[in-house]
């Protein structure tokens, strides 16, 4: 009785086609036509698989902000667990080996910042269709020892405690939760503008630039980021919670829409 659809992204295949503005014409009237509810991880999200924003139900990709917010026992320890070496400036990434989480400029990036001198380590946690090449271009561009890739991480809320930056330079994006959890860390971020602007909770964590600039002004961008004070964990989490990303109320938002009753355990 209930036909929720939730849309999660803001491109359709990452590029337009008469051919994939057609399969989006047919799908976004099969949605019409089938679904008893509209929802959508941010506005964006919702313009762009329903086309419009009217009666779509706002549903941010919650998380355990408790979880986040606290700090890791032994960061140390997490380090050595992933071999991540000490001394270097950890750049990380969460997300699958596809097209659109632009795998290749995080590697170029990281070959870019070696040839200026600087001591880096590159964390790539996550598996997918693209591994393998994108660990072959690591080989070629002779990063052997400054990248680590990590496959799928159980724990990702000690991993981005090791971290210095996040970067994310992905094509295009819905509103992408490893950005949530490394803002919820208090963990600074660099993204490209092809993630929805509605990512930055407004911590003053996020920097969004433009993947046409060029590598030197990435590189630059994430040595300020490394080295920028970060807000108190209290703030983060009451900010997040505010803005709608804590899991416990985003369960009962979906209990709500599926007509059933929800208690939030204490």
């Amino acid at each position: 009785p209930v036909r929720i659809c939730h849309s999660h992204s803001t491109s359709w295949r990452g590029r337009a086609s008469r051919l994939a503005g057609m399969q989006l014409f047919v799908f976004r009237r099969l949605i019409t036509a089938n679904a008893t509810a509209l929802c959508a991880c941010g506005k964006e999200a919702g313009r762009f698989l329903f086309g419009k924003e009217k009666d779509v139900h706002l549903l941010p990709n919650g998380i355990d902000l408790d979880l986040f917010a606290g700090g890791c026992a032994d960061t140390e320890a997490e380090k050595r667990k992933r071999g991540i070496s000490d001394g270097r400036l950890v750049i990380g990434h969460i997300g699958r080996f596809t097209e659109e989480k632009n795998h290749e400029f995080l590697l170029r990036l990281a070959a870019d910042m070696k040839e200026r001198g600087i001591g880096l380590q590159l964390i790539l946690a996550g598996d997918g269709p693209l591994r393998t090449d994108m660990e072959n271009l690591a080989a070629k561009l002779g990063l052997d020892d400054d990248v680590r890739f990590i496959g799928i991480e159980d724990h990702v809320h000690d991993l981005l405690k090791t971290l210095d930056v996040f970067v994310m330079p992905s094509l295009y994006e819905g509103l992408p939760v490893t950005l949530v959890e490394a803002q919820a860390s208090g963990v600074p971020c660099v993204i490209s503008d092809g993630i929805t602007e509605e990512a930055d909770a407004g911590l003053g964590l996020v920097k969004r630039l433009s993947l046409k600039e060029p590598p030197g002004q990435w590189a630059s961008a994430v040595l300020r980021a490394a080295e920028a004070a970060k807000p108190d964990g209290a703030r983060i989490k009451e900010t997040l919670r505010r803005l709608g990303y804590d899991a416990g109320e985003n369960a009962g938002a979906v209990m709500k829409l599926y007509n059933m009753n929800w208690k939030k355990e204490q």
